[in-house]
């Protein structure tokens, strides 16, 4: 580095070559050339700091951060993806390069549906499923990404983030369970049932009230 006249610190880039060398064979004249590349290092400092909150974002965020490539040739994978995935989503790096290998069948197709109607346009990828992986329970995934760039060779790059989100899958489960439970009981009742909602528009009645009424059920839903 040098410090020019005004003070100021520049970094050089100092290249030269022996022109002239003693009778021992020692150099004596040299010619070379001084680039100033401050700028070309402090673009290499942006970047070292840039990826070190990156790095920091990656490890403190309760999912893993991932960039895929969609190749012209019809290949696909991660070309990266954060640290720990198997403890932040239960599934290892290895396994998530095998995709298609462990996502649910059922959800499959739909998946690749939403894929591919995505890259159509570049558009933004979302996409909840179920995923299986060997001495596991199905583990829900919550995967949603953006496009980013066509990189030199033509393929698509997405970068996006993946979420566990079993606990809450599992969750509305239990309550559709209990939402079902608890309609199977009152739609079996003799006292008649009405719901309605802020609007006192009916959004549920059972067959007692629709036998009392003398509207079908159908007929009763909706109405104010």
């Amino acid at each position: 580095r040098m410090i020019n006249k005004s003070g100021e610190i520049r970094s050089l880039l100092d290249k030269g070559v022996v022109i002239e060398k003693t009778a021992d064979d020692r150099p004596l004249k040299i010619i070379g050339t001084h680039t100033d590349i401050t700028s070309i290092k402090q673009t290499e400092k942006a970047l070292r700091e840039n990826e070190e909150q990156f790095r920091s974002l990656a490890e403190n965020i309760p999912g893993i951060l991932y960039k895929y490539e969609y190749g012209n040739d019809g290949k696909e994978r991660f070309t990266y993806i954060s640290p720990e995935p198997e403890k932040k989503i239960g599934i290892t790096a290895e396994q998530l390069q095998n995709f298609y290998e462990i996502i649910h069948p059922e959800d499959c197709e739909r998946e690749k549906r939403t894929s591919k109607k995505a890259r159509e346009k570049n558009k933004p990828y979302h996409f909840e499923g179920r995923f299986k992986v060997p001495d596991k329970p199905i583990i829900w995934l919550n995967i949603s990404s953006s496009f980013l760039n066509i990189n030199p060779e033509g393929k698509s790059i997405y970068t996006g983030i993946i979420l566990d989100i079993t606990k809450e899958k599992e969750a509305e489960l239990a309550i559709q369970l209990k939402e079902k439970k608890y309609r199977n009981i009152i739609a079996n009742m003799n006292l008649g049932l009405l719901e309605v909602d802020t609007n006192e528009t009916v959004q549920f009645a059972n067959q007692s009230f629709s036998d009392m009424s003398g509207y079908k059920i159908d007929e009763l839903i909706g109405r104010s």
